[in-house]
């Protein structure tokens, strides 16, 4: 015969560290930004999204996802729309890159959607980290881009907004 019965505590604390009890692998804290609307036709980068985040254990690991919708439409010339690329910066310096692909002879649109993913070194507990997706065509292209366009379906109308998300993974 088995009795059940309840544990409640307020708060479980570890016995070392003082940082809380966490288990290697489980996602500890989250940060989720979404893109405004953004049409470019910039031949340099283009800041699309970015998210910030402060890891609330030393020694864990970020792990950055997210998607790129993004669309073109510049008439069938007979030419190369160009390609571009998606850099993932942390700050500054470049972690990850993921490539939109160019199209030859097309009836001038494209849409596409871009998966990216970046996981991290270790981090430090209570350092702000702050990561952006950029935007930049390749070979110098000014084919106009559109980043968050509205769209209808059958149900009303939304928007195709890039997305990014932070998890702290416990290790």
């Amino acid at each position: 015969d088995r009795t059940m019965s309840n544990l409640y505590v307020d708060s479980i604390t570890e016995k070392t560290s003082g940082n809380g009890v966490h288990i290697p692998g489980h996602v500890i804290g989250v940060a989720h930004a979404v893109s405004p609307v953004i049409t470019t036709n910039s031949t340099g980068e283009t800041l699309i999204v970015s998210v910030q985040y402060v890891p609330k254990i030393t020694g864990s690991r970020l792990l950055i996802t997210g998607m790129s919708p993004r669309y073109t439409n510049n008439g069938s010339t007979g030419a190369w729309h160009s390609s571009a690329y998606l850099h993932l910066k942390q700050g500054s310096i470049p972690k990850a890159s993921f490539e939109h692909v160019g199209t030859l002879n097309h009836s001038g649109e494209a849409c596409e959607n871009v998966p990216f993913e970046y996981y991290s070194d270790a981090v430090t507990a209570g350092t702000t980290y702050t990561f952006g997706l950029y935007h930049q065509p390749t070979n110098g292209g000014t084919s106009n881009w559109y980043f968050g366009r509205t769209h209808a379906y059958s149900g009303g109308s939304t928007q195709t907004h890039t997305r990014i998300t932070v998890q702290e993974i416990a290790q």
